[in-house]
């Protein structure tokens, strides 16, 4: 009985205590540092802030540079014409851009640094400008036309020309009314006074 209870106990305890004989201990987890690293700036492709979620190629057509500018295609093929921007069948991206930035400089400098209206270059501002005040001048004339405070030159120089006719008439008909109304006059002195009379207007005419 107590080799029994011996077994069952004694045994039994150190059996418990020592845990069961099939199962391993259960060991530590050791987990290796990791080894992915943040991508820095330097090494990840640079996304620019367009739209683009892609890096932006050396070379690039029509499309993209507009976009990449931010102008409309029709602008971009002016720009081209003006040789603001090299022409090419597809264009160098980093030296369009340049020149993009070459020609605002060149705007902002002629324009004091200040912007062009629309965005427009400063030639094209500045022709508007002129073709608007043209349109503004060519109806104010209208308008002073219609109330009379306006008359064509053609009209004027008209007017004037049959003034100095009647003038230089009456002015050379001078010598003949003088020696009719004044008959100890002698032909000489008519002659004479015809003379002065002919001097006064060939001064006049020549603006004297």
């Amino acid at each position: 009985m107590h080799s029994l209870f011996s077994d069952l106990l004694g045994d039994g305890d150190a059996a418990a205590a020592s845990g069961p004989q099939n199962a391993p201990p259960a060991q530590p987890s050791k987990r290796k540092p990791s080894s992915a690293r943040t991508e820095t700036p330097e090494s990840a492709p640079l996304a620019p802030s367009s739209g683009f979620s892609e890096p932006i190629p050396p070379e690039i057509n029509l499309a993209v540079l507009a976009q990449i500018l931010g102008l409309s295609e029709s602008r971009t093929r002016g720009l081209i014409r003006e040789g603001k921007i090299t022409r090419g069948k597809v264009f160098d991206t980093r030296k369009a851009i340049r020149e993009y930035c070459d020609h605002l400089r060149d705007v902002a400098s002629r324009s004091g640094g200040r912007p062009s209206l629309g965005g427009e270059t400063a030639p094209l501002a500045a022709e508007k400008l002129r073709l608007t005040k043209a349109q503004a001048d060519k109806e104010e004339a209208r308008v002073a036309r219609e109330r009379g405070e306006l008359v064509s030159a053609a009209e004027v120089e008209r007017e004037w020309a049959s003034i100095l006719r009647d003038v230089r008439s009456t002015m050379m008909a001078v010598p003949s009314r003088v020696g009719a109304t004044l008959p100890h006059l002698t032909p000489h002195d008519v002659a004479q006074i015809d003379r002065e009379v002919k001097a006064a207007l060939g001064s006049l005419s020549d603006g004297n």
